[in-house]
């Protein structure tokens, strides 16, 4: 509110491999479509982002009534549908082949923190900016580094809540 913004872009602190061109293309798709949410769709878990309206996180301060949808802020937009305009953001494009939903790349657990780590320490060295394109050159090149979290279940928001 104080810096006057109409459209936020949300991502997490358990999501240290973001990419800026992934959340150039979210914003410019959302822009496009003129909704009030949008989530980044066929993306590894931990490269998305969200995109609202600052009327739309408004809204959900006002309305949002359960603790889970206060605490993580979007359950609010998209459990009901219809009660904002929603879509998703395809970003495909963006990801230079890393499969969407095959990999995670969030940190959740000590297995991820692993995943992410080794991530960094093979490409930080040669890449001090690095970014999708050399992770996506990374996992080409050993899959299997990016295997030792494959066996985590995400959980929902009202599991993490319990």
């Amino acid at each position: 509110k104080t810096a006057g913004a109409d459209v936020i872009i949300r991502v997490t602190g358990d999501n240290p491999l973001v990419d800026a061109a992934v959340m150039d293309a979210a914003v410019e798709r959302f822009l496009s479509l003129s909704i009030d949410y949008g989530s980044t769709a066929n993306c590894p878990l931990g490269i998305g982002a969200e995109v609202f309206t600052f009327d739309a996180l408004d809204r959900a301060r006002r309305e949002a009534t359960e603790p889970y949808q206060r605490e993580h802020v979007t359950p609010f937009f998209y459990e009901k549908p219809g009660r904002v305009r929603t879509s998703s953001l395809d970003v495909t494009e963006h990801l230079y082949g890393l499969p969407g939903g095959k990999i995670r790349l969030t940190v959740d657990t000590q297995d991820d923190l692993e995943v992410v780590r080794d991530i960094y320490r093979r490409l930080l060295p040669r890449y001090p900016a690095f970014g999708l394109k050399e992770i996506a050159e990374l996992y080409q090149a050993d899959p299997e580094l990016f295997s030792a979290n494959l066996h985590v279940r995400q959980k929902s928001f009202k599991e993490a809540e319990t």
